[in-house]
């Protein structure tokens, strides 16, 4: 169980390039682009792989994992609703990245400059729409959104970066 370092986060700890983080019942702490240098994990986000987030959290934050270029992998709860803007901004997350079903809403550029090339929802009847807003914005080589089931969708881009996206039902 992760290592308890501090009052706005329940626990963490940092072992062989996997970040565990634990919350219960609340949001990943948000961050600004001016604060995200103060996460408790922040002196070794560079040899930061993979994240692994336990407990009830209900989102990942804003800016939470910005600028952790080594971070190629994430396991969320099941439990989280949203992904925060700037979330995985400038990672290495890429290839194919399945959004859960669980999300309901992902954030403008929560995955800007990730070398995401397919983009696949595999959502049923009883989600809610996904919202993307920008979410998948400044995603240079996306090629194509994957849609597993016909559900409700809004603002689902049609292009990135000046490439058209297809979209796949």
């Amino acid at each position: 169980e992760p290592v308890a370092n501090n009052n706005d986060l329940y626990g963490w700890k940092v072992s062989d390039g996997v970040l565990d983080i634990y919350y219960t019942g609340a949001p990943v702490k948000n961050y600004a682009e001016s604060t995200y240098t103060s996460r408790p994990w922040n002196s070794q986000a560079a040899n930061i792989t993979s994240v692994v987030i336990n407990g009830t959290p209900t989102e990942i934050g804003k800016y939470t994992f910005y600028k952790m270029s080594a971070l190629k992998n994430y396991t969320l709860a099941g439990t989280e609703t949203v992904i925060g803007a700037n979330a995985f901004a400038n990672t290495s997350i890429g290839g194919v990245v399945t959004i859960p079903t669980h999300i309901t809403k992902v954030h403008g550029q929560a995955f800007m400059n990730c070398p995401i090339n397919v983009l696949v929802y595999d959502g049923d009847a009883e989600t809610p729409t996904l919202w993307l807003d920008k979410g998948i914005q400044y995603l240079g080589k996306l090629t194509n959104i994957v849609i597993k089931r016909k559900i409700g969708f809004s603002n689902l881009p049609t292009e990135s970066n000046g490439r058209t996206l297809r979209h796949f039902a």
